[in-house]
């Protein structure tokens, strides 16, 4: 048996076995944000183990679902902090996380009336969606 999850998400076979960071996202996919909130929420203390994939997909769908419920603070830190792994393990993301990514960065700076950068660029380093937006962590820590 296969189970297709949506986002550019793995085919993973034998019922569905999924990683917390998948589910969240699966959640995000199906609009179910307060959902895919609370498994992201439970599953930050685990990101220091995870790989740096694992990572950069975490902080594009817990933007993501963050931009969806109207915290453009915490998107706009996670979504730096995908940003941030990406620019240090380039292909950590898969094309559909990376546009993903893209599009919350400049969904989020098109709300501030800052334009966006072009798509399959990164930001540059220490650019914010908008004057004031919180910055990404140091390092591999999570955006608290």
């Amino acid at each position: 048996m296969t189970c297709r999850l949506p986002v550019g998400l793995l085919l993973l076979p034998l019922g569905c076995s999924i990683s917390p960071v998948q589910r969240g996202g699966a959640l995000y996919a199906e609009a179910r944000y307060v959902e895919a909130a609370e498994v992201f929420e439970r599953t930050e203390p685990r990101l220091p183990e995870a790989s740096p994939r694992e990572r950069a997909s975490y902080g594009v769908y817990r933007g993501m679902t963050m931009l969806a419920l109207g915290d453009e603070r915490r998107a706009a830190r996670w979504l730096r902090y995908a940003y941030s792994i990406e620019r240090r393990e380039p292909g950590s993301l898969s094309p559909e996380a990376r546009a993903e990514l893209d599009r919350g960065w400049a969904e989020l700076r098109a709300r501030h009336g800052a334009g966006h950068h072009h798509p399959g660029q990164h930001p540059p380093a220490g650019a914010r969606p908008w004057p004031g937006a919180p910055q990404a962590p140091k390092g591999g820590a999570s955006p608290r």
